[in-house]
Formats: structure tokens, C-alpha cells, sequence
């Protein structure tokens, strides 16, 4: 009798555990519950360090015997940093925030040169800087681990100036300054990832938009006017520290395998550029911008925390400037510049760290990519005659960036194999010239091509996690 109890103990029990098991192959798929391996809710603050560029559509006209309406681009660019605190609340998927930052900027803008720009016929050299900044904004987006992939809106501030070095021969030479602190706004995104139970990092795109000034005055004689839209886009990388944190490991995953998917952004050019003829040698910046998307294919490779990959991608672009009117602009004299970029591509290594639910990545390679530039030119009222020349290049040069990459699983809609992006990437893509003939007189149409991009992607990695 014990062996038959026995017997049916076992048999009983394994019947229970087959069953078990059977419910759980065959339960339907429900909403996950959020992943609380990260807390995101406290206090923070550290510091960030970024790369800006401006896209000041701006104008400068003279009035009287010396008659010209150029517009251009004015666009400081360079290297800022300082520092942010700020507050998280988070209710299961969703958090919530406010944050302030201050920085200091180096952005400045020295390529743009008017009138003619030769001591012949005259010149004006215009200098624009954004000194500093900051914001004050909200922040809401999903949790998903240790990966917080967030909107941001607010405030902004900042100080900005500008510098007119003036020669008109017949009228003298002098110089304008104007320099104020001014008030707008700002909207962005970004994603911070968990690297330790107190230490996050995060990339961020942000626009601002510290609104626009005009300047009427005298400068050598001459009534002039000066207008400037102040536009920034911001690329940055930051380190937070939170207080109050818990101690607790951190997991890691899996990136080995082969992956595809898509890629969509957003992307400004600063193109420094240059058109001669006789006895005139304007420069200037062209400024395409606008949206980007396609596909990618790549493959990684782990050993430890480390990654390993390649590449590639193709996008498809709207960037297009129609801003630049340069050669006095007005009274029978102009050449309105207009340039867009159809298509980008790239292929690239991948070097990266995984750390919790997140790979922080630097990646370099071949850029490729299209110019089409337009110039409608008008010599008519100093005795010539007009033309358009479109000019298509092709060309080739190279990029570097960086981002972070986390699976994509909100609410547990998706599964393991989505993995999400967001990346920064610098495209230099070199130096073309154009020549071209309207009359007698020889044109050269020169142009540096330059882009700046901030990129998200969703992909699907085969193998999964």
C-alpha cells in the first residue's frame, strides 16, 4: 500500500506540474507589467558637453547711393558645456520631470562677407556669437528598465551679439555692435540610460529659438538695417548624478547577432561657401535642412560588455536652403542661391560598452551623399545679362558619432528582438567647386559640404536578446 501511495504521490504530482506547464505555453499574450529594475523617481544633477549650430536667417540692407539687400545664414557653431538639475517622477511606463541647465558657449560665426567683399567695391564682414544660454523645462516620456526615452519643452534664454566690420569706398569705414540677452523657447528629445544604481548618462537634441532682433543705423554714412532670427540646434551628451539611489546590480544583454530595420531624423548642414567673379569674392553659409529617413543592415559581435559591429545605411533627405541672396540683391544685381541634399549614406564600425538595459556606442566610417545647387544670377543692372546654373555632385567623405541603443519593448507590445536608437552623427563629405560662364565673365561656386544629425531608429535583431 505505501508503494501504490507512493507511486500515485509521484504520478499525481508530475500530472500537476505537465498541467502547469501546459497553461503556461498556451496563456495568452497580456500587457506586461512595467520593469522596475530602475527607479527613476528623485533628485539629480551633472554636467553635459555638446556641439552647436546655429541657422540665424538674417539680412543686411543699405539704403541711399549705396543701395544692397543681402540675406544670409548666420551660423555660430562650436563646442559647449555646463551644467543641470533637475527632478523625476515616474508612475509605472511613464515618467515625468523638470529640468534646469546653464552653459557657457563658444559658438561663433566668422565665414559670412558682404558687398562685394573686396576693397574695390566694398565689404562688410559679420561676426555673430551666442555667448551663453540655458533652460528651464519639462520632460515626459517612457520607462522601459533602465532606460528613460523622453520629449522635452520649455524655456529658454541666452546672450547673443554681433559685430559689423564696414568699408565702402566713396563713404569711409566703421563698425556696428549689438549685443542683448534675449528670451524664447525650446523643444527636444532624448534617451538617459541607468550605467549604475546612482549614475546615469544621456544624449539630447535640443532647438532653440531666442527670437529675432532688428537694427536700424548710420555706419559710414550710409542708413542701414540689420535683422537676425536666432536659431540653434544643440547636440549634447551628459552625465547625472541620483541622489538617494538604492544599490543593486544593474543586468546586462545580449547585442551579438545580425540586425535590420529603419532610421528617421532630423539634420542641418553648415556649408561655408564662396562665389568669385570679377572684382567681387562673397562667402557665406548655406544651410539645408529638414528631415531624413531609410533602412540599415548590421551585425554585431560581444565579448564581455564589449561590442563590436558594421553598418550600413541609406536615407533618403528634404534639406533644402532658399535663405542666401548675395551681390547687392537689388537694383538689376543678385545671384539667389538655393542647395539641397537628396540622399545620405554611410558605412561605419561600431564600438560599444553595454551597461543594464543599454549599449553606448561610437561609431566612424565612409560617408556618401548628393548636392544640388542652384544659382539664379542677374548682372543686368551693371551692363550684363542673367542666368540659372544647377550644379548636381556626388561626393564622398566620412562621419563619426555616437549614441545609445536599448530594447524597444513599451507597455509589452513588441517582444526582445526591438532595439530603439538615438544617435548623433557628424557627415564631412569635402570641398566642390563649380565653375561656370554668364557673359564674358567667369563664376566660381565653391562649397565645403557639412551635416550634423541627430537620428533614431527602431531595428529588429535576429536571435534576439
Amino acid at each position: 500500500m505505501r508503494r501504490i501511495a507512493l507511486t500515485a504521490l509521484l504520478v499525481s504530482t508530475a500530472a500537476i506540474g505537465a498541467q502547469a506547464a501546459d497553461l503556461r505555453a498556451r496563456a495568452p499574450i497580456t500587457r506586461a507589467a512595467p520593469v522596475t529594475s530602475y527607479d527613476w523617481t528623485g533628485w539629480y544633477a551633472g554636467v553635459n558637453v555638446g556641439y552647436g549650430v546655429g541657422r540665424n536667417a538674417s539680412s543686411l540692407n543699405g539704403t541711399g547711393a549705396a543701395l544692397f539687400r543681402e540675406n544670409f545664414n548666420g551660423q555660430p557653431d562650436g563646442v559647449f558645456g555646463g551644467g543641470q538639475i533637475g527632478y523625476n517622477w515616474q508612475f509605472g511606463w511613464w515618467a515625468v520631470g523638470i529640468e534646469s541647465d546653464l552653459q557657457g558657449s563658444g559658438m561663433r560665426d566668422t565665414q559670412t562677407c558682404l558687398i562685394g567683399c573686396t576693397l574695390a567695391t566694398g565689404r562688410a564682414a559679420i561676426e555673430q556669437k551666442l555667448d551663453w544660454f540655458g533652460t528651464t523645462r519639462g520632460r515626459i516620456g517612457l520607462v522601459d528598465g533602465t532606460v528613460f526615452s523622453y520629449l522635452t519643452a520649455g524655456l529658454a534664454y541666452g546672450g547673443v551679439a554681433s559685430t559689423i566690420n564696414q568699408t565702402i569706398p566713396g563713404f569711409g569705414s566703421g563698425s556696428f555692435n549689438h549685443s542683448s540677452t534675449r528670451t524664447g523657447w525650446a523643444f527636444g528629445n532624448g534617451v538617459e540610460a541607468a550605467i549604475d544604481p546612482s549614475w546615469t548618462v544621456k544624449v539630447e537634441y535640443l532647438y532653440v529659438d531666442l527670437g529675432k532682433s532688428t537694427d536700424a543705423f548710420t555706419l559710414t554714412g550710409v542708413t542701414e538695417t540689420y535683422a537676425t532670427k536666432y536659431q540653434s540646434h544643440l547636440f549634447r551628451g551628459g552625465v547625472n548624478y541620483k541622489f538617494g539611489a538604492p544599490s543593486s546590480p544593474l543586468p546586462t544583454k545580449n547585442w551579438a547577432g545580425l540586425y535590420l530595420g529603419g532610421i528617421f531624423g532630423s539634420a542641418i548642414a553648415r556649408n561655408p561657401s564662396s562665389l568669385t567673379l570679377a572684382g567681387s569674392a562673397e562667402t557665406f553659409n548655406l544651410a539645408p535642412r529638414d528631415f531624413l529617413g531609410g533602412g540599415l543592415l548590421g551585425y554585431n559581435w560581444q565579448f564581455g560588455r564589449w561590442v563590436y559591429g558594421i553598418e550600413t545605411d541609406l536615407q533618403g533627405s528634404t534639406q533644402s536652403d532658399k535663405q542666401t541672396c548675395v551681390l547687392a540683391c537689388t537694383g538689376g544685381v543678385s545671384a539667389v542661391i538655393t542647395q539641397k541634399n537628396g540622399w545620405l549614406g554611410s558605412t561605419r564600425g561600431r564600438v560599444g560598452y553595454a551597461v543594464g538595459d543599454a549599449l553606448f556606442y561610437g561609431t566612424a566610417g565612409v560617408a556618401y551623399g548628393d548636392v544640388r545647387t542652384t544659382i539664379n544670377e542677374n548682372l543686368t543692372g551693371v551692363g550684363g545679362t542673367a542666368g540659372v546654373f544647377t550644379f548636381k555632385n556626388t561626393m564622398t567623405g566620412w562621419t563619426a558619432g555616437g549614441g545609445i541603443e536599448s530594447p524597444f519593448n513599451p507597455f509589452g507590445w513588441f517582444g526582445p528582438n526591438w532595439i530603439s536608437r538615438s544617435e548623433y552623427r557628424y557627415v564631412d563629405l569635402g570641398n566642390v567647386s563649380n565653375s561656370y560662364t554668364l557673359g564674358a565673365a567667369p563664376h566660381v561656386l565653391t562649397t565645403s559640404v557639412r551635416e550634423h544629425m541627430f537620428l533614431g531608429g527602431l531595428t529588429y535583431r535576429l536571435g534576439g536578446l
